[in-house]
């Protein structure tokens, strides 16, 4: 069958719960297991609140509306991300402007601050000199299982009325030090949003979360989420809601996968320390690693080629892997490249560009045989 690039595991108490929820007849939005759920991700994250919804995508687009975010506003996001940041922002009827990343794949926090401080700065808010537009929102990206160090950024926008959006959808699990504390991605900003497609750490088939310590954000995304309704009995709805939110079936499954990701991050930082091992004879290749300061969920194995910027080398292994049945994938094209985001403003994006020129992204479930990294790296090295 080949070695796929991110399949779940089940191994805990999936079957039980789903079956709970057939047998009896709690399938749709309302359910216990939705609210378990939910009170299971706010003691793991820390979070305050959380609203279940049906996917990650949703997760960015109702955030950025109860933020504040409407149309022709702004959105600085990172240009290496998957395309659903951007999509999210044209959804809410703004437009994003696309940043540069660090070499851990992070927004390029500095770059942000510097062009954020060369714009309009008014009383309510900034405005950007070239558009005329209001900059609202900015979404770090905590890409491949990394933690984009929010403290400097937070402080300044919360200055200046812009809200801070983590998009956090590969990051359930990644933890940063601040002080003596080990802190959760998604709760640092105005609100945070994970998903849990089938590939992420963990899986409720698809879904996602928004969390957020803001009561009022968390009430009215509670309210927009399930159409706006405000009389059950009468369906009485009091402005255009969305129907967003996660069923209890797609919620048992979260549930009995979250009970298990500690041990899903304990598979994977293993898998990772084997890869890091047989691949450290093949001098053309680095495996990317997590900064110190982090206790990463291992999302995505990232293999950077040394002969940076080169797209025909990267495109040559990703060949020889697909030939020997391996899947692998680059790294998300960037979004100034896709077509609906041509003409979107951008900051420099040089290392965008580079990481994206030389990145392949690895095998990474937590199922991973040893004997399959093994093969891995064999067909890398040969």
């Amino acid at each position: 069958m080949g070695i796929p690039l991110s399949v779940p595991t089940f191994s805990g108490k999936e079957s039980e719960y789903v079956q709970d929820c057939i047998a009896t007849g709690w399938v749709s939005t309302a359910g216990s297991y939705v609210t378990r759920f939910e009170d299971a991700i706010c003691e793991y994250t820390g979070a305050k609140h959380a609203i279940a919804v049906n996917s990650g995508t949703s997760a960015l687009h109702m955030a950025l509306l109860v933020s504040g975010v409407e149309a022709g506003d702004e959105v600085i996001v990172p240009a290496m991300t998957f395309i659903s940041t951007a999509n999210a922002v044209k959804y809410a009827g703004a437009e994003p402007i696309f940043a540069d990343c660090t070499d851990d794949f992070s927004l390029d926090i500095p770059q942000v601050l510097t062009f954020l401080k060369h714009q309009d700065i008014k009383l309510d808010g900034i405005w950007n000199k070239t558009s005329k537009q209001r900059i609202r929102a900015i979404m770090p990206v905590h890409l491949y299982g990394n933690a984009v160090e929010l403290t400097e950024l937070i402080s300044f926008c919360h200055q200046h009325d812009v809200v801070v959006i983590e998009d956090a959808a590969e990051s359930l699990g990644t933890f940063y030090s601040k002080g003596d504390e080990l802190v959760s991605t998604g709760i640092q900003g105005d609100l945070g949003c994970f998903s849990f497609n089938g590939n992420k750490i963990i899986t409720s088939g698809g879904g996602g979360m928004i969390v957020t310590s803001n009561d009022a954000y968390a009430e009215r995304l509670r309210h927009l989420t399930t159409q706006a309704k405000i009389d059950a009995v009468y369906y009485v709805h009091d402005e255009v809601g969305y129907n967003n939110r996660m069923t209890n079936l797609s919620a048992a499954l979260g549930l009995a996968q979250l009970e298990q990701i500690e041990s899903f991050i304990s598979q994977k930082a293993q898998h990772f320390a084997r890869y890091q091992e047989r691949l450290s004879s093949c001098p053309w290749v680095q495996l990317a690693s997590y900064p110190e300061n982090l206790r990463s969920n291992y999302w995505f194995f990232t293999l950077k080629l040394n002969d940076a910027g080169s797209s025909e080398a990267r495109d040559s292994l990703i060949n020889k892997l697909f030939e020997n049945n391996i899947q692998v994938r680059p790294a998300w094209r960037p979004l100034h490249l896709q077509t609906p985001y041509l003409e979107i403003q951008c900051l420099e994006l040089a290392k965008t560009m580079e990481l994206w020129e030389s990145m392949i992204c690895l095998p990474c479930s937590p199922g991973l045989k040893d004997t399959e990294i093994d093969k891995i790296a064999e067909v890398i090295g040969s």
